[in-house]
């Protein structure tokens, strides 16, 4: 898998169309069912890759990669949140803050900042510092804490706002990137005509959970069924890996739609603002036109979409640029201008930053 590009494009598209809920008007499963693998397929990607041991400067690194992009868009919806929702005083948001950012978990987010995605930065972390314990450890080891993470699946709920790292979700996602990658590599070995069988065997899991009369998120609308629903979770694990496989394997009709990989390649930026866009339109149409929610809420759901695709994919390229991205996208410590500052000022210290004997 040289260029994932357009899988990208289209998960990030996807998770868009899953927040514009009003589309879902009168459809809510249908969006219980795009929330079971649109996010998670970006947890499961890395898993495709060889992950190899990292030093202290390299985890520095990915920290600043992950964390650095989710600061300024936490700040921005923290101001915003009084105008959506009820908040608490600020010394106890900043440590709801604190707990969003060290567990991952949507609730904590929910209640700082009036929306829930911004767990996905905090749990992509966390699965980093995960995958490197476990590259530290036997196989044997590795295996059989994969296997308790799979026998986890839907049984972390009552604990899972105080876990940290977001281990309720990649304690599950591990193994069956694990399981993903194995299944990929078998079929495309030795059975490439059954590359396919993904889609029709993640088609049947979907019916299981679209016919399932039961909520299928107690508590928090971000996070899918295989972490909070015990029911369920072994339905919404074969979603979660079949779609994604069957993305991976459609990928090179993927890479032939217009505009798909352009939307992968800036698909971070473009995943941190769309949220707010589709809420600035829901906003602006309860204020303009305040009876079409009501009447026609399907067709404000789809304009919330169209406006927050029009607006967030070419300000999603434009935040590549060098002069912008070192600053929001940071590639690394000495990427971003603050850290390197910082940096520069400990090596020009004496001794390195070390006070001589």
């Amino acid at each position: 898998m040289t260029d994932d590009r357009a899988a990208k494009g289209l998960w990030v598209l996807l998770v868009a169309m899953g927040h514009a809920a009003w589309m879902w008007h009168g459809a809510p499963q249908v969006q219980d069912w795009l929330y079971q693998f649109h996010v998670i397929a970006f947890l499961l990607l890395p898993m495709m890759r060889d992950e190899p041991r990292l030093g202290s400067a390299k985890l520095a690194d990915r920290s600043v990669r992950y964390l650095v992009p989710l600061l300024p868009i936490a700040m921005i919806t923290m101001l915003l949140a009084p105008l959506v929702q009820a908040v608490p005083p600020w010394p106890q948001r900043l440590g709801h803050l604190a707990m969003g950012l060290l567990t991952g978990n949507p609730a904590w987010w929910k209640t700082v900042t009036g929306f829930e995605y911004l767990w996905f930065l905090p749990t992509l972390w966390g699965m980093t510092l995960l995958r490197q314990g476990l590259l530290r450890l036997p196989q044997g080891v590795q295996g059989l804490l994969g296997a308790l993470g799979l026998l986890s699946m839907g049984s972390l709920a009552a604990v899972s706002m105080y876990l940290p790292l977001g281990l309720a979700v990649v304690a599950v996602i591990v193994p069956l990137g694990w399981l993903a990658r194995w299944l990929s590599e078998q079929l495309q070995r030795g059975h490439r005509d059954l590359r396919w069988l993904g889609l029709p065997v993640a088609a049947l899991a979907s019916a299981v959970l679209l016919g399932a009369k039961v909520k299928i998120y107690p508590g928090s609308a971000a996070w899918p069924s295989m972490v909070l629903h015990p029911d369920l979770a072994i339905c919404a694990a074969v979603v979660a890996v079949g779609m994604f496989l069957a993305v991976l394997w459609a990928l090179p009709w993927l890479q032939r739609v217009p505009g798909l990989a352009s939307l992968g390649e800036g698909s971070l930026p473009f995943y941190l603002l769309h949220s707010l866009a589709i809420q600035a339109a829901l906003l602006s149409a309860n204020r303009l036109l305040p009876h079409w929610k009501t009447a026609f809420p399907v067709s404000v759901g789809v304009a919330s979409l169209v406006f927050a695709v029009a607006t967030c994919a070419p300000i999603a390229r434009l935040s590549l640029h060098p002069r912008i991205s070192r600053w929001w996208l940071p590639r690394g410590v000495a990427d971003w201008p603050p850290s390197a500052w910082l940096n520069r000022r400990l090596e020009n210290r004496p001794n390195g930053g070390r006070q001589s004997t």
